[in-house]
């Protein structure tokens, strides 16, 4: 299939950037002012053995299209918004964008979905996916895993999640905020120009 460009918007004035490399990923956060861009890409962290996917990539930055910092239109590489923002090169041998879709609908939809962005809740499903707002002792904001699937299509199953990018609720924090989890840094990231809950991402500083 073919496969289209990932862009993330940078800025001619100065922009505050954070990178972190592995041997199997790098990650960059990119903000001007109060926007923000991301990016991911390297292998994931899959759930199989090295037989049954032996390449799982993921590339991903704001989105699809190309777009500036002048506009609120650009996605994440966690998808919190209903344009994909990335790639999934997938067990089949074929690339699938990530994610599909988010919000209920996308939870249940077609195609790669990114738990839990894919099933926060609203009126109509309540009793979908609620993260943790706070908890007592050091660790005010706990980060739970990305975790990607895919509920129909050729591509049905629960693939793994990503190397160092978390969920994380922005309850009570704001985007580049360090948090501190187990001993490891985490930069808190946002979604272009959103501050909503549900729109955040942990970066691990390493």
């Amino acid at each position: 299939m073919s496969v289209s460009s990932i862009y993330v918007p940078l800025h001619r004035n100065p922009i505050e950037y954070w990178l972190t490399a592995s041997p199997r990923r790098f990650m960059g956060a990119f903000r001007h002012n109060d926007r923000w861009g991301s990016m991911y890409c390297g292998f994931i962290l899959p759930y199989g053995m090295p037989g049954q996917w032996a390449y799982p990539l993921w590339i991903a930055g704001n989105n699809l299209t190309t777009q500036d910092y002048k506009v609120n239109t650009g996605g994440c590489p966690w998808g919190a918004s209903s344009v994909p923002s990335g790639w999934l090169y997938c067990p089949s041998g074929r690339w699938q964008a990530t994610p599909t879709a988010s919000g209920p609908s996308g939870g249940r939809g077609y195609g790669i979905q990114i738990w839990p962005y894919s099933m926060y809740p609203t009126s109509d499903y309540p009793l979908w996916y609620k993260p943790l707002k706070d908890r007592t002792g050091v660790e005010r904001y706990p980060i739970t895993n990305m975790i990607f699937y895919c509920l129909n299509g050729n591509e049905s199953g629960t693939f793994g999640e990503p190397d160092g990018l978390c969920h994380v609720t922005s309850w009570g924090a704001s985007g580049g905020d360090i948090l501190t989890y187990g001993g490891r840094e985490y930069l808190l990231i946002q979604r272009e120009l959103s501050t909503a809950n549900n729109t955040s991402a942990a970066m691990l500083l390493e």
